[in-house]
């Protein structure tokens, strides 16, 4: 899997570029034409889809992995993989279908040993899943709201039926709910972390994690640009939705299994990341 090489080659870390802890604005999509990730004119500071190119850069990995084929979307193509060193973003969310952990915390969160790495992600947190919808709905479902209540707070990628998502040990699991990440204790009961919200009081969405259970998983779908429905999509979708969560389940795995293999034996470490 991309996040194992990419740890594997940066001395146990996961991917983040700039990052200000003093800032609580995220953005998502820019510095798309910089050549350097971190340098000027790269990628604004906590943008939350930038990592997810840095894994590209990284790994070599194509552009289509991180595109669902059930989706919406379009693998981006910036005209060969070669040039993928010369990019910095993706350009939108027609080009990008899963989320990823948001790697710029609270500095509240850092006080509690919060840290983006391979040592410090438990193994029940998420890393990583289909697209966060970033519905009003994830703002007043719970725990114990029905199957019904709970589509439109799931990812829409497969019609708001679940999402395939990667946990901090790297097993994948196709969950019907959000509340599907690390247990919390709110004192009277426990409850799952919900993996599309951040734990501010009342949740919210598009924040940052607030503690060392909070993932918070992002782009949110419904940031930037929306690409327009394909007809193929429609296609997909008109099948049942167990056969497209095996096919997308099945993909992902199959990433995990050869990136395993591709990083057998190495070794190498960077101070900074590599690019």
């Amino acid at each position: 899997m991309a996040l194992i090489e990419y740890s594997n080659k940066n001395n146990g870390k996961y991917p983040r570029t700039n990052f200000d802890p003093n800032s609580s604005v995220l953005v998502e999509y820019t510095g798309v034409d910089a050549t350097d990730p971190f340098g000027p004119g790269g990628p604004q500071v906590n943008d939350v889809s930038a990592p997810m190119w840095l894994l590209l850069r990284v790994t070599g990995m194509s552009p289509r992995f991180l595109v669902c084929p059930v989706s919406d979307a379009d693998p981006y193509d910036p005209a060969t993989a070669g040039l993928i060193s010369y990019k910095s973003n993706f350009p939108s969310r027609q080009n990008l279908t899963y989320s990823l952990q948001c790697p710029y915390p609270t500095m509240n969160a850092v006080k509690e040993q919060w840290a983006w790495d391979t040592s410090s992600i438990s193994s029940d947190a998420a890393l990583a899943a289909d697209m966060n919808p970033g519905t009003p709905a994830l703002l007043t479902v719970s725990p114990k709201s029905t199957v019904q209540q709970l589509r439109p707070a799931n990812s829409q990628i497969h019609s708001g039926f679940g999402q395939n998502v990667l946990y901090g040990d790297y097993h994948v699991a196709f969950m019907q709910t959000p509340f599907c990440g690390s247990v919390r204790d709110n004192g009277t009961s426990a409850d799952y972390d919900n993996i599309y919200t951040s734990q501010t009081s009342p949740p919210t969405l598009g924040g940052q994690p607030q503690d060392v259970f909070d993932s918070v998983l992002l782009p949110l779908a419904t940031a930037g640009f929306q690409p327009p429905p394909n007809s193929h999509v429609s296609n997909l979708k008109s099948r049942s939705s167990s056969v497209a969560t095996a096919v997308v389940g099945v993909l992902i795995v199959g990433a995990i299994v050869m990136m395993l293999i591709s990083v057998k034996g190495r070794n190498s470490v960077a101070q900074r990341p590599r690019t």
